[in-house]
């Protein structure tokens, strides 16, 4: 079914030693249709993004959110790439990859925002000092303090956005946020929220299920923040055809005489790879490591099944997905429920009689000492005639 015109790779790799065989299908990457969506909806969200907007792109580990946040910085780069000639200084996007605690410290923002710093080529920035700390009469301990502040790490970080102007901040591994103690995750949301307010450049943070309950502390933040999952592909017949056009691509850039068919290989590979195509990949660049060494002239079942993950592994992937999964799941529920409880409140409000909506009474209008109460005054010469009943005229 396959022919060579179809196959993706340069051709004179067929000549070339195994290891550069090797690193460009390492290198390769693939755009299937479940990627693509979400990074359109995630373009979207950036240019209509409001002044303080976080974005969250969450789903399995593996889906391939890091090669969605490489994708999404290029094509960010290149949609400015006009804007960017005329002004030399300015940049188009900041990616960054934020980095875990070192066990058994916690998640440190000035360590990541002397990483920041560095990801933009900032001069110096483990030399960074507050104005105030210029003038200070503790001259001595600033020229031999050997790195910067915190406070001062972030206003760096702070001035470079202002004055590089960058559409979007790009972080990826943001599930590394919850290597806090439980009562700092929400401070944690809080610096990215106040950099992204005073700045006014939406932050994306890519992460695992895992950022979501840091995501759902903050009422508020749930209200200016955009979701974007990144779904695995699932056994639907949908899901199934668009995984096995994602298998064959991956199948064609593969540098062999004929393209090894895996079309009877499918339910193997959805299986075992979860439905994640960042789990697919590195299984099929070890299958096709292991076909050259064995100077094979296709990848084999043997060599799938080989290079497969332990079912050790396998259950922690699978575990963990599934509780993510459950947790979306729950979400939705909870929103039904909280739904159902501003109904009943409603409903029984307004049976109480909602004192919002009652018609408040008039005003007595206030009366001016000595003023007569409004009252029809008596008609007659006197009391008694006007009680006086009344006879019949005498005939």
């Amino acid at each position: 079914m396959k022919t060579e015109q179809l196959q993706t790779f340069p051709r004179d790799l067929l000549e070339k030693a195994d290891a550069a065989k090797n690193r460009y299908f390492h290198d390769y990457t693939i755009a299937h249709p479940t990627m693509n969506g979400v990074r359109k909806s995630l373009l979207d969200a950036i240019e209509d993004a409001g002044p303080d907007t976080l974005i969250f792109v969450f789903g399995p580990a593996g889906v391939g959110k890091s090669t969605l946040c490489v994708s999404t910085y290029g094509k960010l780069t290149q949609r400015m790439a006009p804007q960017l000639e005329l002004e030399p200084a300015r940049i188009a996007a900041v990616h960054y990859s934020l980095r875990p605690p070192t066990p058994p410290a916690f998640f440190s923002w000035p360590d990541n925002f002397l990483g920041l710093l560095t990801a933009v080529e900032e001069p110096l920035p483990d030399r960074k000092v507050l104005p105030e700390e210029i003038f200070s009469k503790d001259l001595h301990h600033l020229r031999n303090r050997s790195h910067s502040s915190s406070a001062a790490l972030r206003r760096s970080y702070e001035k470079v956005l202002e004055w590089r102007r960058p559409v979007a901040v790009l972080l990826d591994e943001a599930q590394v946020l919850t290597k806090a103690p439980a009562a700092r995750l929400l401070d944690q949301l809080d610096v990215i929220k106040s950099i992204a307010s005073s700045s006014k450049i939406p932050h994306i943070l890519f992460g695992t299920y895992a950022l979501l309950p840091v995501r759902d502390l903050d009422g508020q933040e749930s209200r200016r923040s955009v979701d974007l999952h990144f779904s695995r592909y699932t056994q639907s017949n949908t899901d199934r055809a668009k995984f096995t056009n994602a298998v064959r691509n991956l199948s064609l850039a593969m540098p062999f005489e004929e393209a090894p068919d895996f079309d009877q290989h499918i339910d193997l590979l959805l299986e075992k790879s979860a439905g994640c195509i960042g789990v697919l990949k590195p299984w099929l660049e070890k299958a096709y490591a292991e076909a050259l060494r064995t100077k094979s002239t296709t990848v084999t079942i043997e060599h799938i099944e080989k290079n497969a993950h332990t079912k050790s592994q396998l259950t922690k992937i699978f575990t963990e997905i599934a509780e993510g999964e459950e947790y979306l799941r729950s979400s939705e529920n909870k929103y039904e429920q909280a739904l159902a409880r501003l109904s009943a409140n409603k409903s029984r409000t307004s049976a109480s009689g909602d004192p919002e909506e009652k018609v408040p009474e008039a005003k007595k209008a206030k009366r001016k000492v000595g003023e007569r109460l409004p009252e029809r005054d008596r008609i007659g010469s006197s009391l008694e005639t006007h009680d006086a009943p009344i006879r019949k005229a005498a005939s």
